[in-house]
């Protein structure tokens, strides 16, 4: 299963009083704010083109994510304080340099984002972009995706990479009109991530934890244990379809984010070896927003060892559990259709109904032609 961050973008929700473990002063300005070209723009009266400047542009950007969503019918909702922190701590990204925003009379109205990353066998050259509503069919969406591909384009002849390149990008299938870009642009469809819901966590069954095997909660407090958690993580996804490796800054990421609480985690041990961990949080502007009091399970992962013991099921039991106990009342999660270790079934069998997916879209990089 993947996690909603990685999939889609930056973290979603989080309390108004900043993350625990230190984050972006949003009010702070940075290097960037550089003005840039773009090949193709609209003619469009104060329109101009310029770089990310830092924290600062949070509000701004999130304002437009969270208007497409709306338009599109997406119940989601991000945070300026959970994107910042997704920026300031991004793996292969520079957003000062690589996050591209389109201002009109200096208000934002869509912007770009690129970076790279070894999934699986092939290195993904990914963009993704936004366009608030009221600017959508302009052309500023096409302008971005092929100013911020060309880009990945030099830069994947500047790495010289021995192997598979290829460019990327995800939509949610309700947003009609990037997934109609994507496909005009020359992007196939490659792989879904369904969203599932359970409209109820009350009450959760109980299940049976394999022989040997103990399930508790981390200490939030020891960031070190919280680190070493991650990077086992890592491991347990890494024969997962798009896995990659997660660098030092993205778990640093992981663990400022405002919407983060190791409390909620779960730990599985076998005496001393870690057999898995599930990591749900709580989006609690959007559980807000939309009248909800869900827990997400953003990631749940079992190595290798461990596997086909009914532990996965155990994880989640669990996770259900530490949800009600906070007065939760429903979950959710996403996962690959096509995941290979059952877990879309085994989701099913404990009451997830499947939503609607976020689609993974891929192009080989010799075949770019704008």
């Amino acid at each position: 299963m993947t996690d909603r961050t990685d999939r889609a973008g930056p973290a979603f929700g989080g309390p108004a009083d900043g993350p625990p473990y230190g984050g972006p002063a949003l009010d702070r300005p940075r290097d960037g704010g550089a003005p840039v070209t773009v090949a193709g723009a609209p003619a469009i009266p104060g329109l101009r083109f310029r770089t990310y400047r830092g924290p600062i542009d949070a509000a701004a950007l999130v304002a437009v994510e969270n208007a497409e969503l709306a338009a599109d019918g997406i119940d989601e909702l991000y945070t300026a304080e959970g994107l910042a922190v997704e920026l300031e701590c991004a793996g292969n990204e520079t957003p000062e340099r690589e996050l591209v925003i389109a201002e009109v009379d200096d208000v934002p109205v869509a912007y770009a984002r690129r970076s790279w990353r070894p999934r699986g066998d092939v290195r993904v050259y990914e963009h993704a972009g936004r366009v608030h509503p009221a600017w959508r069919r302009r052309g500023l969406g096409r302008a971005l995706l092929r100013h911020q591909a060309s880009a990945l384009r030099d830069l994947a002849s500047a790495q010289a990479h021995v192997g598979e390149v290829a460019l990327g990008s995800w939509t949610d299938e309700r947003n009609t009109g990037a997934t109609a870009l994507l496909l005009a642009e020359g992007y196939r469809p490659i792989r879904w991530y369904v969203d599932m819901v359970r409209p109820s966590i009350d009450p959760v069954a109980e299940v049976p934890v394999p022989d040997g095997i103990r399930i508790v909660a981390p200490d939030p407090a020891d960031r070190g244990s919280l680190l070493t958690l991650l990077a086992l993580e890592t491991e347990a996804f890494r024969d997962h379809w798009g896995a990659h490796p997660t660098t030092d800054a993205e778990k640093a990421g992981i663990l400022a984010d405002p919407a983060v609480d190791p409390a909620l985690w779960r730990v599985a041990w076998d005496g001393d070896d870690i057999a898995g961990l599930v990591r749900p949080i709580v989006f609690t502007e959007e559980n807000e927003a939309f009248g909800r009091h869900r827990i997400w399970i953003d990631t749940l992962s079992v190595r290798r060892p461990w596997r086909r013991r009914g532990l996965a099921r155990a994880l989640l039991t669990a996770a259900l559990v530490a949800g009600r106990e906070r007065e939760l009342t429903s979950a959710g999660l996403s996962v690959d259709t096509d995941n290979t270790t059952g877990a879309l079934a085994l989701y099913e069998r404990l009451g997830f109904v499947r939503q609607a997916a976020a689609v993974a879209y891929r192009k080989p990089l010799e075949d770019l032609s704008t």
